[in-house]
């Protein structure tokens, strides 16, 4: 469902851009940007230490947001969407210069989404594995091991939208990359069950 657009007050400063933001074109569906997607370009991700639940930090950032008198609106910014991706330079407090310039340029809200490691989705996630073709030893023990992060936040996002584009900031941890990518790998074995099931019907 698309966002609510922000106000138009005037043009984003440019010596902002190149400085914070590495551009992401939404139509860039290929496996390279599949990469990119798992990576991030998060704190996590340039080598800052991020803690195993993020909780605290969203906590941190609804104080921050709503001490600049910004609003907040529940919601996940999809690839689909044309954004703009944060980059914190390996400065875990980056996030507060990106409330701060979304305050700037005029921005009302802030759109907000976080996960938390669910029990079903997480017993959903092993049952998958465990009815794949070829279920890997490593990828079950995996999957097991994040039991230890049940009820835990393990990533946040971020946006604020202006003239039809979102700018956003993520932070992840670890462990929830490694769900992701488990995750992933279990609904490309369905669509590969899918599609030789389809072709055997045809046959």
């Amino acid at each position: 469902m698309p966002l609510p657009r922000g106000s138009d007050d005037g043009d984003l400063p440019e010596t902002h851009l190149p400085a914070f933001a590495v551009l992401r074109d939404a139509s860039r569906h290929t496996s390279e940007y599949d990469d990119f997607r798992c990576a991030r370009t998060l704190p996590g991700a340039r080598g800052t230490s991020m803690p195993d639940d993020l909780s605290g930090l969203k906590d941190d950032m609804n104080a921050f947001i709503l001490g600049h008198g910004l609003s907040r609106f529940q919601g996940y910014v999809t690839e689909e969407v044309h954004s703009v991706m944060w980059d914190p330079r390996d400065n875990p407090e980056s996030w507060k210069d990106f409330v701060e310039l979304a305050k700037n340029a005029g921005a009302q809200f802030l759109s907000m989404d976080e996960e938390v490691l669910q029990r079903d989705e997480l017993d959903y996630l092993i049952q998958r594995l465990q009815h794949t073709a070829f279920p890997s030893d490593d990828d079950m023990e995996e999957a097991r091991w994040l039991r230890n992060y049940l009820g835990k936040t393990g990533f946040i996002q971020l946006g604020w939208p202006h003239q039809g584009i979102m700018f956003l900031f993520e932070a992840t941890t670890e462990w929830y990359e490694r769900y992701q990518h488990l995750l992933d790998m279990v609904e490309d074995f369905g669509s590969m069950a899918i599609d030789d099931t389809d072709q055997d019907d045809e046959r």
